[in-house]
């Protein structure tokens, strides 16, 4: 098996927050979804295509303020932890980068799973930490590594239709976002036979 191959625990840290980012997206997406009063899947495209929903606000009956911009979605807690939804074709949201994750490690505290060790190794600068306190260049290494071990892998190979073209269609969008990353079915075979621990 490939993931055997995984050789230290900071790779293994990385993955579990892998899987805990698409875990926070699987909660707070379906409450954007209900402030903004569409369905879950369809939060992407009701940014995206035109007319667009508002930019910023608050997550209805919490303290999350949201912030679309791009093909992303930012959301803020005042209490410092901060989520980037990186959505993927068909409006999918168990997505993400690595930039993405990085921030996450980065700010996430209780009630949320904190990730120390990878915090630390991660960091670039002493704390207090915020989602732009981390090394680039340590995560590029770091996802690569799962990439290479077939734990990630692209949510969608290019889409390529004549819709792709019209801006108005979900097909331009779903084409835009078909790089993003998601847990392979070894990734998830993985962190199911290991058990992510903080």
């Amino acid at each position: 098996m490939r993931a055997s191959r995984m050789k230290t625990d900071i790779q293994y840290a990385f993955l579990c927050a892998c899987q805990e980012v698409v875990l926070r997206q699987s909660e707070l997406v379906p409450a954007l979804a209900r402030t903004l009063r569409v369905a879950p899947q369809e939060v992407f495209y009701h940014w995206a295509m035109p007319p667009r929903c508002r930019q910023t606000g608050t997550i209805a009956g919490s303290s999350w303020r949201f912030f679309f911009h791009g093909l992303e979605c930012d959301l803020k807690n005042p209490d410092g932890r901060f989520l980037r939804v990186d959505f993927g074709p068909g409006g999918r949201f168990d997505a993400f980068t690595g930039w993405g994750v990085l921030q996450f490690v980065m700010t996430s505290k209780a009630p949320w799973r904190e990730y120390p060790e990878l915090r630390r190794h991660l960091a670039e600068g002493l704390p207090p930490f915020d989602e732009l306190s981390g090394s680039h260049e340590r995560m590029v290494s770091l996802f690569s590594d799962l990439a290479d071990l077939g734990l990630v892998e692209v949510a969608s190979a290019k889409i390529g239709t004549k819709e792709a073209n019209d801006p108005e269609k979900q097909a331009f969008w779903d084409a835009l976002v078909c790089h993003v990353w998601i847990l392979s079915e070894l990734g998830k075979q993985t962190l199911a036979g290991r058990g992510c621990t903080s």
